[in-house]
């Protein structure tokens, strides 16, 4: 169970003295730490497609690295 964090203000004078009590804001979530970059890499194996002239071919790569890498087909 979380305990809600909160700040305790007192004001005191000769003729009274009062508490405020003022709710602040929740802890920052902790993060992950920060992953190093790792180089692309593809991630199965790339195979030799033929293609009869005029008909559709579909390329499929897998591929891993970080930050995941991005691939254009040119």
């Amino acid at each position: 169970m979380k305990r809600q964090r909160s700040t305790t203000i007192r004001e005191y004078n000769t003729e009274n003295s009062t508490n405020i009590e003022i709710p602040t804001p929740p802890p920052e979530p902790e993060t992950e730490p920060e992953q190093p970059p790792k180089a692309p890499i593809f991630a199965e194996t790339l195979f030799d497609q033929k293609v009869l002239t005029g008909e559709n071919a579909t390329l499929k790569c897998k591929v891993r690295g970080y930050p995941l890498p991005t691939v254009t087909w040119i």
